[in-house]
């Protein structure tokens, strides 16, 4: 049996590999699913990430779950974007998704557009002046 960190590396690395959809929960939470199809039966990938309770600036709680078996573990952030960098998944939504929930940032849609805040600033995306 592969420990907690192992089998959330290959949870990541199964989900990659499909038809996945990412999203963000209330700005705390992000959620990526897919589904590994099989000869047998299929696989039903889940990868969720919040702020780590134990060390919020410097790593992410991470929770895999594969056909409802489950294990979960803070890892460092800078491991996490490593871990989807190497699997592919880093692209621009999975950055934003990532700075939103460890920069403590908020979205909002305003006349239209996305908005995203910030304690210092708001960052119109639809805004080419920024």
């Amino acid at each position: 049996m592969a420990n907690d960190f192992e089998f959330i590396i290959n949870a990541i690395r199964k989900v990659a590999s499909t038809e996945h959809t990412k999203g963000l929960e209330k700005s705390k939470k992000i959620t990526i699913r897919g589904t590994k199809k099989g000869f047998f039966k299929n696989e039903e990938i889940e990868i969720f990430i919040v702020v780590s309770k134990i060390a919020p600036e410097d790593a992410a709680f991470v929770t895999a779950d594969i056909n409802g078996f489950r294990l979960s573990k803070d890892i460092l952030k800078e491991i996490i974007y490593d871990i989807f960098k190497r699997t592919g998944m880093l692209d621009d939504k999975l950055k934003l998704l990532l700075d939103i929930l460890f920069n403590d940032r908020k979205i909002r849609i305003e006349n239209g557009k996305l908005v995203i805040e910030d304690n210092s600033k708001i960052t119109d995306l639809n805004n080419d002046n920024n």
